[in-house]
């Protein structure tokens, strides 16, 4: 394990899923941002946001107001609040079988629809 400049630990290699329980229990987190992103659509304060990073996520408030910062970006912060974690979640029985590693360069090499993944539907 490093030990990053805020002084939390990352497995080495520079992800941050160490092991795959470690990468498990951060699933739910992960969720909590686009719920945070969904509070701020809906109208509610930065505060508010915040204190859900805080309350559910366990991060202390200088990184939770940074969160808000960023889902609050025109550019990019609903957008991958929400597609990435749902985008994971299609994927991600797909690269758990045995030919993995040919899924994975099928992944980067064709295009598949939303609905063909959650159909289990392959394209042949």
């Amino acid at each position: 394990m490093d030990r990053r400049t805020d002084g939390s630990l990352v497995a080495q290699g520079g992800g941050c899923s160490g092991t795959p329980a470690l990468a498990s229990s951060q699933r739910p987190a992960r969720r909590s941002l686009g719920n945070a992103a969904m509070l701020l659509d809906e109208g509610h304060s930065e505060a508010e946001a915040a204190q859900y990073f805080v309350k559910y996520m366990l991060l202390p408030e200088e990184r939770a107001t940074a969160y808000i910062a960023f889902l609050k970006h025109p550019l990019y912060g609903l957008h991958v609040a929400l597609t990435y974690g749902n985008g994971q979640k299609l994927v991600r029985r797909w690269l758990q079988g045995p030919d993995r590693d040919a899924v994975f360069l099928r992944f980067l090499t064709e295009q598949w629809t939303p609905s063909q993944l959650a159909a289990n539907a392959l394209p042949t």
